[in-house]
């Protein structure tokens, strides 16, 4: 018997897309492009010399004190893409060597420097410091289900397991390395953690669940593929009519109270799949399909919460969903591998709690990064990725330009290093200095490079990437 599902893939709110919430407000004024600068996609690592920045005009405010540490404490980072020598990242060894997780993040999901730094570190973590698997904010099936079929597959096509905005020239680099490094005795392995959908093997889920449910019970098969199926319908619906927190009729109240009893039904459908794969060795497929049954009730409560209570707890949802997808596949599927994790700042960070507007408004919103952080602390690296300026990509491919600078900001500050690209380190239990303090208090950051923000630097990261100048992907 064969069963197809079409996963629902629409964006419909901004999380849904991958990023924390942020700001509503308009973004600031521009700053004006350089049409010049240091080419970190070069094939060298660039000198001291060729790393130097174009002068912004006007340039921000910025304490004499801070303009001095941040020249004295960071480093840099000489090239974006050069895979043939990574000497100008180890600083990263002692720092990286110990721990299991790290994650990637990013203010913006659409910077073809932070895609072509994030490739590039990944090939170091992977060559250099045995981290060997690479898990996506992108669908826990889907992502999954094509790492399955790497060495079958084109690397374009297994690309288009993980959402849209990285579909680009520069991300592909990744996935034809993937593809290569199946041929070595050392492969890198692909994985997703996200509750939503993104991509086309996601309509495949119901024949995985088919093929490796119906030897253990075909009633059981039955009733979740059924459930499976009112997901989508029901999801669809939801959508169709736009329920939103700003949506509340009476359809919509309707649809949300059908897909609550919809959720019931798939977690006694979880429990049950828990008793008949009991047995199973904790890395099995049977076990992973198991916890996809959890992860597709947390989309059904994501966008559940977000029509009753708003999208601060739609955002909630999602990330805890994300942990326990995450959380099972370092406990259960890859118990003794070290992973890197491709996500956006607001993911990843510690806490959300320490983030405000700069009116002083609380995000009201827990991260990922904050239940990671509880259940693996001394195993986890967290390095988020900001803009000085240029332009970035919004999960609609249009443009977005970096906005001006506040004073005394994260990347005002960091831009009188005038580098190219450099690492922030964050001792997160260190002492306060009048030079250091903007780690450790409040400080303006940009969130997507465009809406104004602020946070404590040292409860939320172990390190910060500055990329000076960020410039649209190249999409495909």
């Amino acid at each position: 018997m064969h069963r197809k599902l079409f996963i629902i893939l629409s964006c419909v709110y901004l999380i849904s897309c991958g990023g924390g919430g942020g700001s509503e407000v308009s973004p600031n004024t521009p700053v004006i492009a350089s049409s010049s600068g240091p080419d970190l996609t070069l094939p060298k690592l660039l000198s001291d010399q060729e790393m130097i920045t174009l002068e912004l005009n006007p340039e921000p405010e910025v304490f004499t004190g801070y303009k001095n540490w941040i020249n004295d404490n960071t480093f840099s980072i000489r090239s974006v893409v050069y895979d043939k020598d990574f000497s100008d990242l180890e600083f990263l060894d002692n720092a990286i060597k110990e721990r299991r997780l790290v994650q990637l993040g990013e203010s913006s999901h659409g910077s073809k420097e932070f895609n072509h730094l994030k490739v590039r570190l990944i090939k170091y973590l992977h060559q250099n410091l045995g981290f060997n698997v690479i898990a996506f904010e992108s669908s826990f099936f889907g992502v999954n289900y094509a790492n399955k079929r790497i060495e079958s597959s084109s690397a374009e096509l297994t690309m288009r397991s993980i959402f849209g905005p990285w579909h680009t020239d520069e991300v592909i680099e990744l996935f034809s390395y993937l593809k290569y490094t199946r041929t070595t005795s050392n492969p890198l392995i692909l994985t997703g953690f996200d509750v939503q959908s993104s991509g086309f093997q996601d309509r495949f889920l119901l024949d995985e669940y088919e093929k490796y449910f119906d030897p253990i019970s075909s009633e059981f098969t039955d009733s979740l593929i059924t459930n499976e199926t009112l997901i989508t319908e029901q999801l669809q619906n939801f959508f169709n009519n736009s329920c939103t927190s700003n949506n509340a009729n009476d359809n919509c109240s309707t649809l949300a109270d059908s897909l609550k009893r919809i959720a019931d039904t798939q977690e006694a459908l979880y429990h049950e799949a828990l008793q008949l794969t009991y047995n199973y060795p904790m890395e099995s497929y049977e076990k992973f399909l198991t916890q996809n049954i959890k992860s597709r009730m947390a989309y059904i409560n994501q966008n559940v919460s977000t029509f009753l209570q708003g999208s601060s707890e739609g955002y909630n949802t999602r990330d805890r969903g994300m942990f326990e997808n995450l959380s099972f596949l370092l406990t259960n599927r890859y118990p003794n591998e070290k992973v890197i994790v491709w996500a956006h700042n607001g993911h990843i960070k510690y806490q959300q709690t320490s983030t405000l507007g700069l009116n002083g408004s609380s995000q009201n919103q827990i991260p990922m990064g904050h239940h990671l952080f509880q259940s693996f602390n001394n195993e986890l690296y967290t390095i988020g990725l900001y803009m000085i300026r240029g332009t970035s990509g919004l999960n609609n491919s249009s443009p977005q330009e970096v906005t001006a600078l506040q004073d005394n900001s994260l990347e005002a500050i960091s831009y009188y290093a005038r580098k190219a690209a450099l690492f922030v380190p964050i001792d997160r239990h260190g002492s306060m200095t009048d030079e250091n303090q903007f780690i450790y208090k409040y400080t303006p950051y940009k969130y997507w490079g465009a809406w104004d923000l602020q946070q404590v630097l040292s409860d939320q990261f172990d390190g910060i990437i500055i990329v000076d100048t960020s410039s649209m992907p190249t999409y495909r």
